[in-house]
């Protein structure tokens, strides 16, 4: 047999049953029926009451306000103050109070004169001391503030551990956000920081993931592991021949790609030392030439040759004549060892499986014998920003520097086997603004198309 709905309507004045007006009347206020005491909370010009899932009104008496029944009790509020009422309408106990929460496992917030604290069912307080402010319990645990700051206290108001802070959230699957002065972050049930980053907004934990917001406003995906990634951007692809017009614009640009196309990597080595074919030769030179007219220019590259390579041949198509190699500046952050390379953890990786291992990484953020891919990419983007000594500069790099870029900035999420192609980069356009823009540079066969 069907059981009816009943909804609130949308204005929040009387009942829908499955949809269609209920009890034949509307109120000045309704709550939602809370089950299952079936019941809820309702006003009208007689005053605060509540009633019972056929309308009728569950007892004689009125009040100033009338809230939901929790725990077989329901907050209300006379001329002399809040207290609760049992579900045939009488006071649970004798005291008034200038506010009254709703009982949550057992216990009740409640405020007399200038402190708060938690009651029992039955009026008595949980505990002896006073403080400035309380919250629900939730699975044992409530948030407290004192003169000292804010903490988690248990039932009988002893403190959860040690840790005081600035502000402080309930505990949610584990963890609550708290500020320290310095910003937002999680912390474990023993005060521990689930991570060493702080954040100007942080949400609890929803299925692992938690929605923050950055000092400089950019909005992240952060798990519980400590990863995080930027959240996407709309329309974050664009071609490398649009830049001029930005540059003209008067916006400064750092373009972040790899190298061009290579000869094979000989199985078994790393492939430090695999040179562009003249094919990759021919296309950056071909890739600068759609960068001509830019203005000035800052050629950046990994020591490795490839990307020298790279960078030389860009170099040439743009200026329409060769760059004096010590013009090239050369850094260990673009690669060989790299920005990911954790230097005080010996790799435990061989070449063949690197590709697995990278997956791995950029999936989960972590892997032995690299840095946290969330602290690398930071200091990456750090490395760009401080290098924007041109209109215009390039930095030639390898293609898993890229992705793990990608995938931090929120602009895709590279998979094995897809990671970047041949002269495909990230590119941040500076415009004045706190933080500037991200979006993907296409590859050059997508140049080529476009």
């Amino acid at each position: 047999m069907h059981e009816p709905t009943i909804t609130l309507n949308p204005q929040e004045t009387g009942y829908l049953i499955d949809g269609a007006p209920a009890f034949g009347r509307c109120f000045t206020k309704a709550l939602n029926f809370h089950y299952p005491e079936g019941l809820a909370a309702v006003a009208d010009d007689e005053g605060a009451y509540h009633i019972t899932v056929d309308g009728t009104p569950l007892y004689a008496q009125r009040h100033l306000e009338s809230y939901g029944y929790y725990d077989g009790l329901a907050t209300v509020r006379s001329e002399k103050g809040f207290f609760h009422i049992d579900m045939t309408g009488i006071p649970a106990y004798q005291t008034r109070y200038a506010w009254a929460g709703n009982f949550q496992e057992g216990l009740c917030v409640v405020k007399a004169e200038d402190c708060y604290y938690h009651i029992d069912t039955r009026g008595n307080p949980a505990y002896a001391h006073r403080l400035w402010y309380v919250g629900d319990f939730k699975q044992g645990i409530a948030v407290a503030h004192s003169p000292d700051g804010a903490f988690h206290i248990h039932r009988d108001g002893s403190r959860l551990n040690s840790k005081v802070y600035r502000d402080a959230d309930p505990f949610h699957k584990g963890y609550a956000v708290v500020s320290d002065g310095t910003g937002y972050f999680h912390i474990d049930k023993a005060g521990q920081p689930a991570h060493p980053y702080r954040f100007s907004k942080a949400e609890p934990y929803y299925n692992g993931l938690a929605r923050c917001l950055t000092h400089d406003g950019r909005q992240v995906l952060l798990r519980e592991n400590g990863f995080y990634t930027y959240v996407n951007q709309a329309n974050a692809r664009m071609y490398v021949a649009e830049l001029p017009n930005l540059l003209r614009s008067g916006h400064r640009v750092a373009l972040y790609i790899r190298h061009g196309e290579r000869f094979p990597r000989p199985r078994g080595q790393w492939g430090n030392d695999v040179a562009l074919t003249p094919k990759g030769l021919a296309d950056a030179k071909e890739y600068g030439s759609l960068l001509r007219g830019c203005g000035e220019c800052a050629f950046h590259s990994s020591p490795v040759g490839r990307c020298r390579q790279t960078a030389l041949a860009i170099a040439e198509g743009m200026l329409g004549r060769g760059l004096d190699p010590r013009e090239l500046a050369i850094s260990n952050l673009l690669g060989e060892p790299g920005p990911f390379n954790d230097e005080t953890i010996a790799a435990d990786f061989q070449p063949e499986e690197f590709s697995a291992v990278a997956d791995r990484y950029l999936e989960s953020g972590y892997h032995r014998g690299l840095k946290p891919l969330s602290q690398a990419c930071e200091g990456i983007a750090a490395h760009l920003k401080s290098s924007l000594s041109k209109p215009l500069n390039i930095f030639a790099t390898h293609d898993f520097f890229i992705a793990g870029m990608q995938r931090f900035l929120g602009l895709r999420h590279p998979k094995h086997g897809d990671w970047v192609e041949y002269l495909e980069g990230v590119c941040l356009i500076e415009d004045g603004s706190r933080h500037g823009k991200w979006v993907i540079i296409n590859g050059y066969g997508e140049q080529k198309t476009s």
